[in-house]
């Protein structure tokens, strides 16, 4: 199959790109998961068939299937989803064609590393070196990875006009200083947590609950118990993390700054590999 991955914000660029890589094919199919400028898709390509990933396989949508070519050329916009088995993404996997996989994160929205693992299967399971995502996985749990490492092998098959998602020096730091009762009584759960918990992240999730309920303000801002809704609230126009003094907080914030360096190491890698590309050609 063929196929390439495209990073941007763009929609112009993203029109553009698509009619370019699409004038031979016979049959085009745009499937998106989230398309916030969707009337401009319509209006720019009016030779394809627009289609939500919710509905992909209801039954107007089979011919997609049952008369798959090589012919064919499908978008995969923002696909957004929690199964990794889900049925949809698995057909999409399967099609013939080209595919122009369009996306604006290269964790598909999430936190973690191994979503990067879809975006290329869709035309190319084998391109990050293994078979499946449950490998891919399996490799990142069990071994420390180079986030460049992982970068550098799709950028032969991607494109992008973003060389970074995050602006750290726009992200602002609250620090909330805590009383010494709540910080006694932090303490006192944080002992009672360990007896009862074997997950360190489990306590931390608990811990940190404890204290924003004593200090409210301490909800506001980035969610760094839930990163995978953080990149949501990052496009919101969210750009202050405000965290207290005890460790809990700390460790969360460490965490937070991981995730906002992988993405953006990711992406970086991705950008500059491509213009050192074009160089040599």
């Amino acid at each position: 199959m063929k196929g390439s991955v495209l990073f941007t914000n763009n929609i112009d660029f993203e029109i553009k790109k698509i009619a370019l890589i699409s004038k031979d094919s016979n049959r085009k199919f745009y499937i998106y998961g989230n398309c916030p400028f969707l009337d401009n898709i319509k209006h720019s390509l009016p030779d394809f068939i627009i289609i939500n990933l919710r509905d992909i396989l209801e039954p107007q949508f089979i011919e997609i299937f049952i008369n798959n070519s090589e012919s064919d050329f499908f978008v995969i916009k923002c696909l957004r989803f929690n199964d990794i088995m889900h049925r949809g993404v698995e057909k999409l996997q399967s099609l013939l064609g080209y595919k122009l996989v369009i996306d604006n994160h290269p964790f598909m929205g999430k936190s973690e590393v191994y979503w990067s693992y879809f975006l290329w299967s869709f035309f190319d399971r084998s391109l990050l070196g293994y078979p499946h995502c449950y490998s891919f996985l399996t490799a990142l749990k069990n071994n420390s990875y180079n986030i460049r490492d992982v970068a550098s092998k799709v950028i032969s098959k991607t494109d992008t006009d973003i060389n970074e998602i995050f602006k750290k020096n726009k992200i602002e730091v609250k620090r909330v200083l805590v009383d010494k009762k709540a910080e006694d009584d932090y303490r006192e759960l944080k002992s009672k947590l360990f007896e009862e918990e074997n997950s360190h992240l489990i306590i931390a999730q608990k811990l940190k609950r404890f204290i924003n309920q004593r200090y409210p303000e301490l909800k506001n801002g980035f969610d760094i118990l839930r990163l995978g809704r953080v990149f949501d609230q990052y496009l919101k126009g969210i750009r202050t993390l405000i965290v207290s003094n005890l460790k809990v907080d700390r460790y969360l914030e460490d965490r937070f700054w991981e995730y906002i360096n992988n993405v953006n190491i990711f992406m970086r890698t991705i950008y500059e590999g491509k213009i050192e590309s074009n160089l040599h050609v």
